[in-house]
């Protein structure tokens, strides 16, 4: 059978048992949540613009880059929420790329003085694109020591479709949120086959977080700890991310490990950065614990996020008769 072929088979067989459960991951969810729950965009009280960076495995040729932004503006006098974020995904530097347009709307339900309740759905629209010419096959390494191989043309393949997912989040106090969302709702087919394992399965995500001053006060700058834990399920793939940041304003500090539920350890997240009132710069790095990579720094994940927060001076209002 041709080398080239050959080659090509066993990429796309290798392809189709593991692109189910590809989906961009950003550790440092707690400062993510836009791409996490839809239902995040009317628990904001200001506007708010973010990027985020992640390089997985940078030490590989075709490490895992994604680049997202998002905006989001909440509606008070509709207590309610917009957002729009778009997503890049590269895989094996370049052969897959994945990119997505979404659309946010979210309501809020005030269920009392100290709880809200929040629903959020999203409407996504998917790019993606396969170029299989950036492959290296066996045959182009041998052309350069003497045999002489025929090149070999591949079609560039594109697929595009819809998907959408929805999420909830209760807040309390504003001071712990507690939230579950589904995303591919309609679980779609993607990866250019009709195949069942390509399909874009449902993914289900529980998460937590909340704020605890260490010293009790109204003062804003007193030290606060923020625990959070991700609990993700993906057909079969399930995980547990979970740890504490530690702010004593502006300096931010945190981390995060991550296993699956037999305890078998993946990542350990180390975070620092700053955070004001009106923006937050975080990088985080991820340490590979895995039995083959241990600590191995170029099998680790690089990721830093930047959000810019709106503050406005509500009027105040004229009290006389």
């Amino acid at each position: 059978m041709n080398i080239r072929l050959t080659y090509l088979i066993i990429f796309s067989v290798f392809g189709t048992l593991l692109c189910y459960s590809q989906d961009p991951y950003f550790s440092n969810f707690a400062l993510n949540l836009v791409y996490l729950n839809p239902s995040y965009v009317s628990s904001i009280t200001n506007p708010e613009i973010a990027v985020s960076y992640r390089n997985q495995w940078p030490a590989l040729s075709g490490a895992f880059v994604n680049y997202g932004a998002y905006v989001s503006f909440p509606l008070k006098k509709f207590q309610s929420g917009f957002g729009f974020y778009f997503m890049n995904d590269i895989q094996g530097g370049g052969i897959i790329t994945s990119t997505s347009l979404n659309s946010i709307y979210a309501y809020k339900i005030k269920i009392n003085s100290n709880i809200n309740l929040n629903a959020g759905l999203q409407a996504s629209y998917f790019f993606e694109n396969m170029n299989p010419e950036n492959l290296v096959f066996e045959s182009d390494l041998r052309n350069t020591s003497g045999p002489n191989y025929a090149d070999e043309a591949f079609d560039v393949l594109d697929n595009n479709f819809w998907d959408f997912s929805l999420g909830f989040m209760a807040e309390v106090n504003r001071l712990v949120y507690i939230g579950f969302s589904v995303q591919h709702l309609t679980q779609p087919g993607r990866y250019f086959s009709s195949d069942d394992n390509n399909t874009l399965f449902r993914k289900y995500s529980f998460h937590a977080q909340s704020q605890i001053p260490l010293i009790k006060g109204h003062s804003k700058n007193v030290p606060v700890i923020t625990p959070s834990i991700l609990f993700q399920k993906h057909r079969q793939h399930q995980q547990i991310n979970y740890g504490s940041g530690l702010l004593i304003s502006p300096l931010y500090i945190g981390v995060w490990a991550k296993n699956n539920l037999k305890f078998n350890f993946s990542s350990l997240t180390v975070a620092a950065g700053f955070i004001k009132t009106n923006y937050k710069i975080v990088y985080n790095y991820d340490f590979n614990l895995t039995r083959s990579n241990l600590l191995d720094l170029g099998m680790g994940a690089h990721e830093i996020t930047f959000l810019l927060n709106f503050q406005y001076k509500e009027k105040r209002r004229n009290n006389r008769q």
